[in-house]
């Protein structure tokens, strides 16, 4: 049997003559206990506790982007879903943080902050689609853009998100907005597809080297986004396309611009390398005058 005495540092430790006598009876006890608590530790090593219950998820602001339009800038983020305002206990606010920083230095902290708190009901917001919109006057000067949107429920916060607007030196230039019948409809009806176009602005021109090493100059021109509105109403923030349009046409269809629908209006903003937006074209009525009865 083993024993605590049959262990080659014992005796000698019993022994030492510079351990007090009175505390030489006691080291038996002290290992002992030692040894027994070491044992429940290692007893408890891969017992599973009882799970804890998880707290609340607050999702982060989704979708913010923002752009340049008409001498404004203009924030766009998702309307959190109202299925995840139920359960976080209703919607409390957005807070939107807005640093400026100068355009000839990107190292540089911000010169001006401006933080805003805005109720879901706010005047200054405009939802449409699912998406909130917010918008500022531009200042003359140029800059870099940052901004932050967090949205605060009753029973926290979520992460925030920011995006980072360069806004474009120049400002975006009004195009002119033209129209003409499809292919295949019939004009002296006044009936089928019709085709709206403008001419191409050239933006910018930048130099592309190619594989063999030869420089070229390439042209880029701004690209374009398609609104429509009825009579008497305000332009929706959200045009009818996707994305840009890098061609130069858009094409409406005749189910849209019958001679028993009510008569709408389509613009056109050109949209520059950043996102940013220029102004509104002058407006195509549709169907045209003689296709209404």
């Amino acid at each position: 049997m083993t024993t605590l005495r049959s262990f080659p540092f014992f005796p000698a430790l019993l022994s030492s003559p510079v351990l007090p006598a009175k505390c030489r009876g006691l080291i038996p006890a002290v290992i002992l206990c030692a040894g027994f608590a070491m044992m429940l530790s290692l007893a408890g090593c891969g017992r599973r506790t009882a799970p804890q219950p998880a707290g609340p998820s607050f999702p982060p602001t989704g979708a913010v982007r923002a752009w340049q339009r008409e001498g404004r800038i203009v924030v766009a983020w998702l309307m959190p879903a109202s299925t995840v305002v139920q359960q976080l206990g209703g919607l409390e606010e957005f807070e939107v943080r807005v640093e400026r920083l100068p355009l000839d230095c990107f190292a540089c902290g911000p010169d001006s902050v401006q933080r805003v708190r805005l109720a879901p009901d706010a005047p200054e917001l405009h939802v449409e689609a699912g998406r909130v919109f917010y918008g500022f006057p531009l200042p003359a000067e140029p800059a870099v853009w940052r901004i932050t949107v967090r949205t605060r429920f009753e029973a926290g916060s979520g992460a925030p998100s920011t995006v980072k607007l360069l806004e474009g030196i120049a400002r975006v230039p009004a195009p002119k907005l033209e129209w003409s019948w499809a292919e295949g409809a019939t004009p002296s009806q006044a009936s089928g597809d019709v085709v709206l176009f403008w001419k191409q602005r050239r933006e910018r021109i930048v130099q592309v080297i190619s594989v063999g090493g030869v420089v070229a100059n390439r042209e880029q021109f701004f690209r374009a986004n398609v609104y429509r509105r009825r009579l008497g109403e305000p332009w929706p923030f959200l045009p009818l396309n996707e994305e840009p349009l890098r061609v130069r046409r858009w094409t409406v269809p005749a189910a849209r611009i019958g001679p028993n629908q009510p008569p709408v209006e389509f613009t056109l903003r050109l949209v520059d390398q950043f996102g940013n937006e220029g102004p509104v074209a002058p407006p195509v009525i549709l169907p045209p005058t003689s296709a209404r009865p």
